[in-house]
C-alpha cells in the first residue's frame, strides 16, 4: 500500500510540474498543435478542437489571455472549435439566472474568424456551441 501510494504521489507531482511551471501562450499551443496541423494540411484535412477551455476559479485575466492565444492559432491555422459546456465549471451562462455568468468571454469568443454566427439572443436548452 504505501508503494502505490508513492507512485500516485509521484505521478500527481510530475503532472502538477509539468502543466503549472510551464508559460502557456500563443507560442506553446503552436508547438502542441504542430504535428496535427502538418497531418492536415499533408492530407487536406479539417481541424476540429471540440471541448476546451478554462475552469471558472481560474483568473479571469490568465482565462482571456489564453483563451484570446488559443483562438489566434484556430484562427491562423482554419481549426474548427467548440468550448465546453456553455454551463456549469467551464461555462459562461447560468441556467438558473438565466443569464451570463462571464459576459466578457461570450465576446472574446464571439470575436474569433470561426464563429459562423451571431447570436440573437443568449442560449437557450441544453446545448449551445459556437462553431
Amino acid at each position: 500500500k504505501w508503494y502505490t501510494f508513492k507512485l500516485l504521489f509521484g505521478i500527481l507531482l510530475r503532472y502538477h510540474l509539468q502543466y503549472t511551471t510551464q508559460e502557456w501562450n500563443v507560442d506553446r499551443i503552436r508547438a502542441d498543435f504542430k504535428d496535427a496541423i502538418e497531418v492536415a494540411k499533408k492530407y487536406g484535412l479539417q481541424l476540429f478542437c471540440g471541448e476546451w477551455g478554462v475552469y471558472e476559479p481560474v483568473d479571469r485575466t490568465l482565462a482571456y489571455a489564453w483563451t484570446k492565444d488559443m483562438l489566434s492559432v484556430f484562427d491562423e491555422f482554419n481549426i474548427a472549435w467548440t468550448t465546453w459546456c456553455y454551463d456549469a465549471d467551464f461555462g459562461f451562462w447560468d441556467q438558473q439566472k438565466h443569464d451570463y455568468k462571464d459576459k466578457p468571454l461570450v465576446d472574446l469568443l464571439m470575436s474569433s474568424k470561426r464563429v459562423s454566427f451571431s447570436p440573437s439572443k443568449p442560449p437557450q436548452g441544453e446545448a449551445f456551441f459556437l462553431l
